[in-house]
């Protein structure tokens, strides 16, 4: 599995200049054992702190916080996550079903 990051958006401003949200995108590839086919996958890490989106990586969150929403190509919510200094806080992993730990 590999992950392939984009560029580092600038940041949104909600709440009459209260929040500030910073977003990046990545695409995770990779290739299933039986059928031999690759798969791709959307990761859109989105956090309040410009700097924690800086070296964040699907394997590597160091001290992140914010949220990573996991998407496939069609742009299927397939889990929402969120971290606080690195360690996931919760994960919500199907919207209908709403399982949420």
């Amino acid at each position: 599995m590999r992950e392939y990051p984009g560029e580092l958006t600038q940041g949104v401003v909600l709440n009459q200049g209260e929040i500030e949200l910073y977003t990046r995108y990545s695409v995770l590839v990779s290739k299933e054992k039986e059928s031999k086919e690759w798969e791709y996958t959307l990761l859109k890490y989105m956090a309040e702190n410009r700097d924690s989106l800086q070296n964040i990586s699907f394997f590597d969150k160091g001290r992140y916080n914010g949220t990573v929403y996991t998407l496939n190509l069609e742009g299927d919510l397939l889990n929402v996550k969120v971290f606080a200094d690195g360690k996931q806080m919760a994960v919500v992993k199907d919207r209908k079903k709403g399982v949420l730990s």
